[in-house]
């Protein structure tokens, strides 16, 4: 079985939330273009650009410029409002105790993510997290992941997964399916190191019942193997195919080795190869070298050195040394492709990086003194090149 349990929180919190929030924030325009700023006189509030006086206004006579009675006038270059007025004050850039901010609560959103992403302004963490924060604490559930995020990374503020957890939950208990899904996470790895299985098994299922594919795939984890909850095997596949079915990468690849195995279900190779393919057409090395195993040994399917040598090759481009070891051997000994030292020692050479006790990397370095062997000293040097210049762009 394939492992999922040493996966990144902070890499998949970072890619999930960009996915679920990209339409969420839209660009800032002007404020003031769209705001209607109200300026009072005494107890009657009157629009910009309003000439008609409100109901029970006295109008002045035909050319009275002063104020009504009991209408306190500006002193001559006052740019100060009148008493009670909210328009903040000259270089005031945010409202006063009480004062609602234009907009409301979504408008701080806006400037957060403004802030944030550069949208119209510098890039500006610590203002993001203010403007969060004061969306957050008014229960703006967007606000709340973002914090959580922010938090949870250590991104303009310092790291704090017991903050981060917080303000997850609040916007988990509000039904944001990211916020349940990283909370999830959260109390999978335990903020603190210590991680409570229960809860994570909880928020798991809430975001897998709103269509999170990762965290059906998880979900289904935890269930197949008792973590946090007793064995539930059946409940475990229905989570792995819905997650399979919504594109989820792992869960097509666990889905290939159960049906390949006959591990809770039937065995099925021709279900095996069809979980795989998928699986491998979006990139997962370790279902690409599955393929490349089924074709070089014919098993489910005609035997095909050229589609295992395809796959093989997809497998080694990805870092997986195992597909390396064999993409080496293939090679040299010509199958599938015509035989090719230089390719060999160059797959050979990237195989034999491991450490020196590792079976694998023993036999990769067997298998370059053979091919070197093969190699005049311009090819030996050529073929070095290229497998430090594959190593040190990939690392």
């Amino acid at each position: 079985m394939f492992s999922r349990s040493g996966h990144s929180f902070l890499s998949i919190a970072m890619i999930a939330l960009s996915a679920s929030l990209s339409g969420v924030c839209p660009v800032l325009g002007d404020e003031e273009g769209g705001s209607r700023w109200q300026v009072t006189y005494g107890q009657v509030e009157m629009a910009v650009g309003q000439t008609e006086p409100a109901s029970g206004q006295t109008e002045p006579a035909a050319g009275q410029t002063e104020p009504a009675a009991g209408q306190t006038e500006p002193a001559a270059g006052q740019t100060e409002p009148a008493a009670g007025q909210t328009e903040p004050a000259a270089g005031q850039t945010e409202p006063a105790a009480g004062q609602t901010e234009p907009g409301g609560v979504d408008a701080l959103v806006e400037k957060g993510y403004a802030s944030l992403r550069g949208l119209g302004v510098a890039v500006d963490v610590t203002e993001a997290i203010h403007w969060f924060q004061k969306a957050a604490e008014q229960g703006n559930g967007m606000a709340q992941v973002q914090l959580g995020e922010l938090y949870a990374a250590g991104q303009g503020i310092t790291e704090n997964p017991e903050e981060s957890l917080r303000w997850y939950r609040m916007a988990a208990e509000q039904g944001i399916a990211t916020a349940q899904f990283y909370l999830a996470e959260l109390y999978h790895q335990g903020p603190g190191g210590a991680p409570n299985l229960k809860e994570a098994v909880y928020w798991y299922r809430k975001a897998a019942e709103q269509g999170i594919a990762v965290s059906a795939t998880r979900l289904a984890d935890m269930l197949s193997y008792g973590d946090g909850v007793p064995p539930e095997p059946e409940e475990a596949l229905r989570w792995y195919r819905k997650a399979a079915e919504w594109g989820n990468m792992d869960a097509r690849l666990d889905l290939g080795y159960r049906y390949y195995n006959g591990f809770g279900v039937e065995k099925d190779l021709r279900a095996s190869m069809r979980w795989y393919r998928q699986a491998a057409d979006q990139g997962s090395a370790e279902a690409q070298l599955k393929l490349a195993y089924l074709y070089y040994n014919g098993i489910g399917v005609p035997k095909d050195d050229r589609v295992a040598l395809y796959w093989f090759n997809q497998a080694a481009e990805r870092g997986l040394v195992e597909a390396q070891l064999s993409l080496g051997g293939l090679y040299a000994e010509g199958r599938g492709t015509a035989r090719n030292y230089m390719a060999a020692y160059v797959w050979f050479n990237l195989a034999a990086m491991g450490d020196d006790g590792d079976a694998l990397a023993k036999r990769a370095r067997a298998g370059r003194a053979s091919a070197a062997k093969h190699l005049t000293p311009e090819q030996l040097a050529e073929a070095q090149r290229l497998a430090g210049e594959w190593f040190f762009k990939r690392n």
